[in-house]
């Protein structure tokens, strides 16, 4: 035998590493399985990313409709636009009249359906170009319009909402157009019904005329999508207008309808309302219901749904719920919804007697900026000096109902959000939220242990989620057994409302809806106990809002990364509105409006 022949592997250690990996060793297993894994996603990308993949196949089709979409609103500018200064005259005539005058005026023939509808038209045109917050224009209203005019004109006992013209949130329904929540899965594909609400508005003689953005799969508070680019806020066009109502509030608050309609599952009405400067009410879900709309998430077992409409005050409020709460029409369209109708007397409560007003400044999960607490303690010594008596109220347990309201968000597990997103082209702005969405579950298991000695709320969001059927069934029954200790609460407290901060901070940059998922529990908290809560604008950030946000020993945030992303998020807000959030027991919306025209009248004075 010669000498090379005699080396062995087991004379020369470092011929060792060079010795065959046996595939049923524990190495050979990892091997294994990382090259399966490999090659099931390199033919994943092929299959899916490529040109002839499901996401390029999306793109092209975003493509198409972008085009079409920029086509039609160009058709539309023709159609409306005029350099007769007449008719330019009465058309900002029309548009600075308030909801209840612009009625009266339509009511008496003052003005026509049809010249009030361009009107609406020409500045909705206008705000589009400005902010990107319309999904498209619903061109048989001019039509209804027409037969409007022609059926009433000079004729007495008009439909209440005669020739008033209104946005239609895109998650509506609307017969005959796709209704794609920014997803390009769901284009080509029309709706075979109107969304009962928007049905019911039309009987009224109220015209639906245009569709309005909301974020991609109605998932967020950052109003963008691949589908329509991203929404600006009217008052800052570097900040959000808020989610999912976004693009209907932005349109709304910039004077582009009359009046807009929305719904709210974690505070899809009221974030964009505290953000953009409406008034909102989101109803107990048993108090108001609609058919053929999309929510974001499905099934019996999703958080309590809301739906309500923008204005710009609570007497309008009160006059469109009035209309849809009394009517057997709807209650026949909507046999779910019980027919009950606004108790006049009740909604008068806040003038008739001193009411015992619950309220809070911070709710003991994540702490607001200076401006939302500032206007809640002013609103309180407001309330005082009116003769209202406010009690401090502490929510119980408040990172136990963090935990279930988040757990709430997604009761069927990931894979329901996933679903949503797979092969969808994902905006910028979404990426982190889709990102984090695919994460594992012991990766996040993981990192919900390391932030909890980071920052608790960070530390909630990322570790409340439904592992299965079984979690899903405790879930509820703690949510059940919490919702019972909050009102055991308020009664032994006596309550009438409660309130507390709109929103944990004023309108964000568009980048930081998904670094501060924590602040939805401020508007979700509602959700999860299904209380009607209500928006009032009662002002700006100013100057020293700003200031004492960025002092450490006025605004205190140590090392807790989600208040310090939090304070990045808020900085340089000084003229941004701010807002009050007024909440009441389920099925008492006479009295939380009661409260809202309260707060209402106390910041006129």
């Amino acid at each position: 035998m010669s000498h090379s022949a005699s080396i062995s592997h087991q004379n020369f250690p470092a011929f060792r590493s060079l010795a065959p990996i046996h595939p049923y060793t524990s190495p050979g297993f990892l091997i294994i399985f990382v090259w399966i894994a490999a090659v099931i996603h390199a033919i994943y990308k092929l299959i899916v990313e490529k040109p002839w993949g499901a996401v390029s196949i999306h793109q092209r089709m975003i493509n198409d409709n972008e085009i079409k979409r920029q086509r039609h609103i160009d058709d539309i500018h023709v159609r409306v636009s005029t350099n007769d200064p007449d008719v330019l005259q009465k058309r900002m005539y029309i548009l600075s009249l308030n909801f209840f005058e612009l009625r009266d005026e339509l009511q008496n023939d003052t003005l026509t359906a049809v010249d009030v509808l361009n009107a609406f038209v020409w500045k909705a045109e206008m705000v589009q170009r400005e902010i990107n917050c319309i999904i498209d224009f619903l061109d048989e209203a001019f039509k209804q319009a027409q037969n409007l005019d022609a059926r009433w004109h000079k004729i007495p006992g008009k439909p209440p909402l005669f020739g008033m013209p209104f946005s239609v949130k895109g998650s509506f329904h609307v017969k005959g157009r796709d209704c794609t929540v920014g997803l390009a899965k769901h284009l080509q594909k029309p709706m075979k019904n109107d969304c009962t609400l928007v049905s019911f508005l039309r009987s009224q003689g109220a015209i639906p005329f245009v569709r309005t953005t909301v974020p991609q799969g109605l998932l967020s508070f950052a109003c963008c999508s691949s589908l329509y680019g991203i929404t600006l806020n009217p008052h800052s066009h570097s900040r959000t207008p808020g989610g999912s109502s976004g693009g209907e509030c932005a349109l709304f608050i910039s004077g582009g309808s009359a009046f807009g309609i929305g719904s709210d599952l974690a505070g899809s009405l009221r974030i964009p309302a505290s953000f953009c400067g409406a008034t909102t009410l989101k109803l107990t879900e048993g108090r108001l219901k609609a058919k053929y709309s999309l929510s974001g998430i499905t099934g019996r077992n999703r958080l309590p749904l809301g739906y309500g409409f923008y204005t710009k005050t609570v007497d309008e409020q009160i006059f469109l719920l009035k209309i849809v709460l009394e009517s057997v029409e709807y209650h026949e369209m909507v046999p779910h919804q019980p027919l009950l109708p606004l108790d006049e007397r009740k909604l008068s409560i806040a003038n008739s007697r001193r009411l015992r007003i619950g309220y809070y400044v911070e709710d003991g999960f994540m702490k607001p900026v200076p401006a939302c607490s500032r206007v809640v303690a002013q609103t309180v010594e407001k309330l005082k000096e009116v003769g209202h008596e406010m009690v401090l109220f502490h929510l119980p347990d408040p990172e136990h109902a963090a935990s279930l309201f988040y757990r709430g968000l997604m009761p069927y597990g990931r894979d329901q959000f996933l679903h949503v997103y797979a092969n969808e082209v994902v905006p910028p702005l979404l990426r982190t939220f889709v990102f984090l969405l695919k994460l594992p579950i012991f990766l996040c298991n993981i990192i919900s242990y390391v932030l909890s000695f980071i920052s608790t709320p960070l530390s909630i969001i990322s570790g409340s989620y439904v592992k299965n059927l079984g979690d899903l069934r405790i879930t509820q029954k703690l949510t059940e057994q919490y919702v019972e200790k909050f009102v055991e609460q308020w009664k032994a407290f006596e309550l009438d409302a409660l309130i507390c901060p709109a929103f944990t901070v004023p309108a964000v940059p568009h980048a930081y809806p998904s670094r501060l998922g924590t602040c939805v529990f401020a508007t979700g908290l509602f959700n999860l106990l299904d209380f009607p809560a209500g928006i009032v604008p009662v002002g700006t950030v100013n100057s020293d809002d700003d200031r004492l946000l960025t002092d450490e020993d006025s605004w205190h945030t140590g090392n807790d990364f989600a208040l310090k992303m939090l304070r990045n998020a808020a900085r340089d807000s000084a003229g941004l509105p701010v807002a009050v959030q007024v909440a009441t027991l389920p099925l008492r919306e006479e009295k939380c409006l009661s409260v809202m025209r309260e707060v209402e009248k106390v910041w006129e004075k």
